[in-house]
């Protein structure tokens, strides 16, 4: 189910740009043993897109699609 609303989203213009924390997370703590520290977005991204099947764009891989069975939305997606 999360193969076809992720490729649903990405025919609906969701791309890796999309893929971010919200504002508040993504602001330093000021104080304690945080301070100054932030997730680095790009690592992340580049870490979770492969173990979710999703090429550099963030879209579903062909090869995930079909070992889903969604070989017609990896057409559209193309």
């Amino acid at each position: 189910i999360w193969v076809l609303k992720r490729g649903l989203n990405n025919l609906m213009g969701v791309t890796q740009e999309d893929d971010r924390l919200p504002k508040r997370m993504m602001t330093a703590f000021t104080e304690g043993g945080a301070a100054g520290s932030l997730p680095d977005m790009e690592l992340m991204l580049k870490e979770y897109y492969p173990l979710r099947g999703l090429d550099a764009q963030g879209r579903p891989s062909q090869e995930k699609l079909d070992s889903v069975g969604l070989t017609d939305l990896a057409a559209k997606l193309d």
